[in-house]
């Protein structure tokens, strides 16, 4: 298994706002609920930063445990929420190249999918007018198509 940096920028994540904020400010097509009203998914940041932010594509399919161990070894870590919407309102139309993109940095158990780990990610909308935002179940395998949001440690 290995992966290949397709994108990497650094981008300015702003703590101060709430993460409600973050999300309109982005006007995304589609918000899953749980992740709006801030239930599971809390800004960890403070303050405002700068992020080397890399997305990554691996050349298999990979589950969420494996990916984390790889960003590991080569010295990354899994973005976070305010970190992965800080790249897509930085960047708005990301989303032509990168349909799928996954952050394994916020993640929580979901008790409505039988206990299973959910992550955030962005996906390409229904409408193909930008993107979506939802949780993703991380007992899946991820397709080499998907994009995954990292950090530099």
């Amino acid at each position: 298994m290995n992966a290949e940096t397709v994108f990497r920028d650094e981008v300015v994540v702003d703590c101060t706002i709430y993460l409600q904020d973050m999300i309109r400010k982005i006007r995304f097509g589609y918000v899953c609920q749980d992740i709006l009203y801030n239930r599971y998914f809390p800004v960890v940041g403070e303050g405002r930063q700068k992020a080397a932010i890399e997305l990554l594509r691996f050349d298999c399919e990979v589950g969420a445990n494996d990916a984390i161990k790889w960003m590991e070894e080569h010295k990354l870590r899994p973005a976070r929420i305010e970190e992965l919407l800080a790249l897509v309102a930085a960047y708005p139309d990301l989303w032509r190249q990168f349909p799928k993109i996954v952050a394994l940095g916020s993640q929580h158990l979901d008790y409505a999918y039988h206990g299973i780990y959910s992550a955030v990610g962005v996906w390409l909308h229904s409408g193909g007018k930008g993107y979506g935002l939802a949780t993703v179940q991380l007992f899946n395998y991820f397709e080499n198509w998907y994009c995954f949001a990292c950090v530099r440690a």
